[in-house]
């Protein structure tokens, strides 16, 4: 029986943590400037990490929703996880 990661497709593992990280889609590329978004999520525990990475991807999605009706790009820098997350 082959094992089934339940880990979110957004995670990726450094050596002290999990981050986010997402791949741009390509009609956007050119308006953001990058091929892939990453953040680190600061934690090493797997379900935080799930927690956090599922609320930047939907975060995320909803900025590219919003770029793509404006067709400009939005401000990301000073986006920081609610402090509700655990």
């Amino acid at each position: 029986m082959a094992f089934i990661s339940r880990s979110s497709s957004y995670l990726i593992r450094n050596s002290h943590s999990y981050c986010f990280r997402l791949v741009v889609p390509k009609d956007l590329q050119p308006i953001i400037g990058r091929k892939e978004l990453r953040r680190s999520l600061k934690t090493g525990y797997l379900r935080t990490a799930n927690s956090k990475a599922r609320l930047f991807a939907g975060l995320v999605q909803g900025l590219f929703q919003l770029i793509r009706e404006s067709n400009q790009m939005v401000d990301l820098s000073h986006l920081t996880a609610p402090k509700w997350v655990p």
